[in-house]
């Protein structure tokens, strides 16, 4: 679950009222003016996705090309954009993997053998949308 915090709130809006008034004496003579002010408050893109699905997957050799072999969640406390998590395979995948940028799901793109290799390491990179894109919190997760 993500941390509790100002980022997770949608805008929120504060209703203030302003009064000016001069000083002059008698109080019967001063004059006054009354204004209602929106102060609206805005998220900003104060926190960063963080994985919480696990970080190693045992993929049986014989599993069918194109299947989904996994999915990894990350989360973000940011509210509206700044909340919304992408998810990209970083060049060290050989092609063997593709993952849905929306949804995380890993999918097998080439033959699995495991006398030849075992083990497979891969970069999964989670980053939000935040705008501008520059600026943009992320995180990286190695999975097995």
């Amino acid at each position: 679950m993500p941390e509790q915090g100002v980022g997770q709130r949608e805008t929120i809006l504060l209703h203030v009222t302003v009064t000016a008034s001069d000083s002059v004496q008698p109080e019967s003579l001063q004059l006054t003016s009354t204004a209602h002010v929106i102060v609206v408050v805005q998220d900003v893109n104060d926190n960063a996705p963080r994985f919480v699905s696990g970080p190693s997957v045992r993929i049986p050799e014989d599993v069918a090309l194109h299947s989904v072999v996994t999915t990894v969640h990350a989360e973000d406390g940011d509210a509206g954009s700044n909340g919304e998590v992408l998810y990209y395979l970083n060049s060290n995948s050989s092609g063997m993997f593709s993952i849905n940028t929306s949804t995380g799901e890993i999918s097998l793109e080439g033959t699995l053998d495991r006398e030849q290799v075992d083990t497979l390491t891969i970069t999964i990179t989670a980053a939000d949308k935040a705008r501008p894109a520059p600026g943009n919190h992320y995180e990286s997760h190695d999975a097995c």
